[in-house]
């Protein structure tokens, strides 16, 4: 580098605060089973729930998105023996748990509680969404799955999940009120919108293919690819409009950041400047606040000279105004102009109260240009005003008060000239 050169610095501007894109974010529905009794299976969902629940819940408390718990369930098939509905199935052969309790659980739990526990976990997610905050579903489950299990005899307990709801900040009577009677012949919109989404309520379609848990369906399709955090990610990051990704798109690792590259991504730049916007998919070239251009030239509009290029001028050049100065003479002839007014002010209300004096002593006495005329406004002239109103001091002769009107021809209101003294 040349001596006295300055190398434009990898900085990228602050990317715009903007909200999560309305035309295409994605929406993500997570497919698992309360169950914690099906070996290798449970344990994947229970370790999927605790590493997806931090991002889950760092996209939902920024509004990004909000994830939705699913539950595989399916309807009691004509001619199943009631004995056999009524062991796997909750609400009169509504709803029943997608596989059988495995074998070595099958004399304390029956299909209808994992369906019950279900209930509860989409009872929970609608009471924390209701008071606005729906991630605490995710620490709920995570913590459901550890302490509530079928090996500790535990699962599906109510008493078990009261105070892990507290500790998620869920209210557990809300969540018992909403799971109520399971053996009521009803259809509770908590279950119909789960096999809704699931699409066999509707005859198939949806995410009725769903058969390996856990899964994960976005914007109604199956994810394919690995269910690690990083892999889930970059399939919830792809459904962002460019400029709209949250801030955990751009961490950890999940894209590569071109706008540190020494190029800019290709975009404008000076030494202090850049107009590379990172994205998840790439980068954006947009000029900085207070520049104008495409994003390739970008014009410094706060003084109108050209800084189109890695040695231009990102603030005001020679012989033009800055920003600063611009905002300092303004704000000095703001002061300029206050004070004029104060002046004035004062000014003019002197003239008026000396002029209603004037008017009141034009009653009581001549204005004469002697000695004790208005002259004694100053304080000399023999009287005047500093002793006409003072407190103690007797009026000099000239100002004795004028004799009482007697109605007689004349002028009654002539000063004596001669008054008497006191």
């Amino acid at each position: 580098m040349h001596g006295g050169e300055r190398r434009a610095r990898p900085r990228a501007h602050t990317r715009p605060c903007l909200p999560p894109s309305p035309l295409s974010p994605p929406v993500p529905h997570s497919w698992t089973s309360p169950d914690t009794g099906c070996g290798a299976s449970c344990d994947r969902q229970t370790a999927f729930k605790k590493a997806v629940k931090a991002q889950a819940a760092s996209l939902e408390r920024g509004k990004y998105t909000a994830f939705t718990p699913r539950f595989v369930t399916r309807r009691c098939a004509e001619g199943t023996p009631p004995a056999d509905c009524a062991a796997a199935c909750i609400h009169k052969g509504r709803y029943c748990a997608w596989a059988p309790v495995a074998d070595k659980y099958k004399g304390s739990f029956k299909g209808r509680d994992v369906v019950t526990e279900a209930k509860r976990q989409l009872c929970a997610h609608g009471a924390a969404t209701s008071g606005g905050k729906p991630w605490a579903w995710w620490d709920f489950a995570a913590a459901s799955a550890d302490a509530c299990t079928m090996d500790n005899g535990k699962f599906g307990s109510a008493a078990c999940a009261a105070p892990l709801l507290k500790d998620a900040g869920i209210d557990p009577a809300v969540v018992e009120a909403c799971v109520g009677n399971v053996d009521e012949d009803a259809d509770p919109s908590v279950l119909a919108s789960n096999a809704k989404a699931q699409g066999y309520a509707a005859g198939g379609g949806g995410a009725s293919a769903v058969l390996l848990l856990p899964t994960v369906t976005i914007n109604g399709a199956q994810y394919r690819g690995r269910l690690d955090t990083s892999s889930l990610m970059r399939g919830l990051c792809a459904g962002f409009s460019e400029l709209a990704e949250p801030p955990e798109c751009l961490a950890g690792g999940l894209e590569t950041n071109e706008c540190a590259s020494p190029d800019h991504g290709g975009c404008w730049a000076n030494a202090e400047f850049s107009a590379c916007v990172d994205t998840f998919r790439g980068r954006k070239c947009q000029c900085p606040y207070g520049f104008k251009g495409d994003g390739l030239t970008c014009t410094d509009v706060r003084t109108d000279v050209a800084a189109a290029g890695a040695g231009g001028r990102g603030r005001g050049g020679s012989g033009s105004l800055g920003l600063i100065g611009f905002v300092g003479v303004m704000g000095a002839a703001a002061v300029v102009a206050a004070l004029a007014g104060i002046v004035a002010h004062r000014f003019k209300a002197q003239r008026e109260m000396r002029a209603e004096v004037e008017a009141i002593l034009k009653q009581y006495m001549p204005l004469d240009g002697g000695e004790g005329g208005m002259g004694g406004m100053g304080g000399g002239g023999g009287g005047g005003i500093g002793a006409g109103f003072g407190a103690s001091a007797p009026a000099p002769a000239r100002f004795a008060p004028p004799p009482p009107f007697t109605g007689e021809a004349g002028d009654p209101l002539a000063p004596l000239t001669g008054g008497q003294q006191s």
